[in-house]
């Protein structure tokens, strides 16, 4: 009997058949929230071309769009051709890696059908593919393997930043697994890897953006995330089993001991850096969609071991299926789990409707994107009329309003967005905000949860996260609007002008102690320095960071506590009066006392630098700062 897996033309095909079939749904409809925003104004920005194209810098990457292709044009038949061809490109790296580790095609296309049907992760695809083309080049050296190494590392970058940039930190660590292993190191490799890196980087990037600027401006920004990521994902949501944690690491390295094939410890090797590289997220964010990568990318990891079942050990597949489960048993809510894991997805009905019947599915979303931004984005007519003439952005980080209310004068800030990040990001809108180019109306809408307009995320102070800003829009804007729970501002014709002084010299307090405020007249801040020791940082860089906090006091000793971060903690913290709504006059809270405190007491010496500072407004009003908010923040009800 003929082995029909001996002809390649027919497993390219079942390569391809396999892709359509385990193509996984995307629902192309915008929907509100943070994650909606970004992916919306990506999709957005690749369609429309606004002004000024080449001064927009996404904090994900251009190619972001793909995350979630809504109904512009053809994006979602391109992000379906995408998923297709990716999917298509990992089949091909495993069926070459099959001939050389002495796998049949036809294990190879098992493995290759099983890990396809766990849900479309394309950080698992893509640092699996240029993993296994870096075998495949080891054993084949071919210059092609090197180029497509590139190419999916360079298209993770600009897909999002973290994954093109972990892969690229493990084909450099290739050169030093063969310093380490007395190997010859493979410098050549590395050398040429890095050119064709850097040529990629700058091709796709020029191509995306037609200037050099952006490309720059892009690592810049990969860099300001990784200072601040840790800080603002570190959240308590979680099962308090360090101990599986602990286990799921020692049972996925102790792979190693059981197993002295070269090219398989390669594999594991690169395989598990990535996940702790990768998917730091969902190691300080433990719930089911921040884990969920995790488990895709471990459980496809495993599954291309079978690759080399003739190579390895008996004890191989036991310690990977404990690494496994003890990282799965650290989930707290396992509700609606298993979806996520070996799902059989209806992949031709969802190629059909996103291809064949494609403008019926562009006229079922833009039904369902309606029916999801009809409230609160839907804006009156008198705000429409008011704001057509003009252009128009939103603060701090919902953009639904432009697809909700079909606006054609929205003109989007160069960086999208800042998230409540960090103070690079803050001094960098509050720029735009106050140069020539601002937006002649500004839609301030309301915090991270509903009627809570002045929090952030993660139960954090906007006034202290965003103040950059916020004086940038106190300084150039006035209220003509208020609609629930969004104010409508137009630019000023002159500037207020606002000053920020040191009251007396720092001092230095204690951790966890109650501090009176200094008496003061305007709005009172601070800035804040830790006195961290190195396991702070050792901590931070590979399991997470600790939680900060601020709790303030009142005259009736009732405390209000607040998140903060140390990277912004050292610029700015709004003190007094504590605002909680600023359209209710009793909700201007006079503070009396203050103090800081983290959940590990190990972090730092238990002593902080403190520098209280007054910030001062000056209008042509001569009443008090406190009463010039209230007043600028309710003008349109006078």
């Amino acid at each position: 009997m003929v082995d029909i897996f001996n002809n390649n033309r027919i497993n390219y095909l079942i390569l391809f058949i396999i892709s359509i079939v385990t193509l996984n749904y995307q629902d192309h409809s915008i929907y509100g929230g943070l994650d909606g925003s970004y992916f919306w104004a990506f999709n957005y920005i690749l369609s429309h071309q606004p002004q000024d194209l080449d001064k927009i810098t996404n904090i994900y990457g251009p190619l972001a769009f793909l995350h979630n292709p809504v109904h512009y044009g053809y994006l979602i038949i391109i992000g379906t051709v995408f998923q297709i061809l990716v999917k298509f490109t990992y089949g091909y790296a495993i069926l070459k890696a099959g001939k050389q580790f002495e796998t049949s095609a036809k294990t190879a296309l098992i493995l290759f059908g099983l890990s396809s049907l766990v849900v479309f992760s394309t950080e698992a695809y893509f640092s699996l593919i240029c993993i296994l083309f870096l075998l495949l080049y080891h054993k084949e050296k071919k210059q092609s393997y090197l180029v497509l190494i590139a190419l999916f590392t360079i298209v993770g970058y600009y897909y999002k930043c973290a994954i093109g940039l972990s892969c690229a930190l493990y084909q450099g660590l290739y050169y030093l697994y063969a310093v380490f292993t007395n190997k010859k190191p493979e410098l050549k490799l590395f050398i040429t890897i890095l050119g064709y890196n850097v040529l990629f980087f700058v091709l796709i990037g020029l191509a995306l953006f037609r200037s050099f600027t952006p490309i720059a401006d892009s690592l810049v920004i990969y860099f300001q995330n990784i200072i601040m990521f840790n800080e603002i994902s570190s959240v308590y949501n979680r099962n308090e089993s360090a101990f599986l944690l602990i286990l799921s690491l020692v049972s996925a390295v102790s792979v190693f001991w059981f197993n002295k094939n070269a090219d398989f410890r390669l594999f594991w090797l690169f395989g598990i850096f990535f996940l702790y590289t990768g998917y730091t997220h969902s190691i300080v964010r433990m719930d089911n969609s921040h884990y969920m990568g995790f488990l895709v990318c471990l459980a496809m990891l495993i599954i291309c071991c079978g690759l080399f079942y003739k190579y390895i050990s008996k004890y191989t597949f036991p310690l990977l299926a404990v690494s496994f489960f003890s990282y799965y048993g650290n989930l707290i809510n396992k509700k609606d789990y298993g979806e996520f894991i070996l799902s059989v997805p209806n992949g031709p009905a969802y190629f059909v409707n996103a291809v064949f019947n494609h403008e019926q599915h562009v006229k079922l979303n833009v039904k369902k994107t309606f029916k999801n931004l009809k409230y609160p984005y839907k804006l009156s007519n008198l705000i429409l009329h008011k704001i057509k003439d003009g252009s128009v952005d939103f603060f701090p980080w919902d953009f639904g309003y432009v697809e909700a209310n079909h606006l054609s004068n929205w003109k989007p800030r160069p960086f999208l967005q800042n998230l409540n990040m960090s103070a690079y990001f803050d001094k960098k809108t509050a720029e735009y905000f106050n140069s020539a180019e601002a937006p002649d109306f500004l839609i301030w809408h309301d915090g991270y949860f509903a009627g809570q307009y002045l929090s952030g995320i993660d139960n954090s102070y906007l006034l202290s996260n965003e103040i950059n800003s916020i004086q940038a829009i106190l300084k150039n804007y006035h209220v003509i609007k208020k609609q629930d729970n969004s104010l409508i501002l137009e630019k000023n014709k002159e500037a207020v002008k606002i000053t920020i002084s040191d009251l007396a010299a720092p001092q230095e307090i204690n951790s966890a102690e109650w501090i009176p405020l200094p008496e003061h007249k305007d709005i009172l801040a601070c800035n804040v320095v830790y006195d961290f020791n190195a396991w702070r940082g050792i901590k931070k860089q590979i399991y997470r960071d600790d939680e900060f906090f601020i709790e303030y006091r009142d005259k009736t000793k009732k405390r209000i506590r607040k998140r903060i971060w140390p990277s912004d903690a050292k610029e700015f913290i709004w003190l007094n009066p504590y605002i909680s709504n600023p359209f209710d006059s009793t909700a201007y809270k006079d503070i009396q006392e203050i103090r800081f405190i983290n959940t590990n007491k190990s972090i730092h010496s238990g002593k902080l630098k403190i520098q209280f500072k007054s910030l001062k407004i000056h209008s042509a009003d001569t009443t008090s700062t406190t009463t010039f908010l209230y007043k600028w923040f309710n003008a349109e009800l006078e």
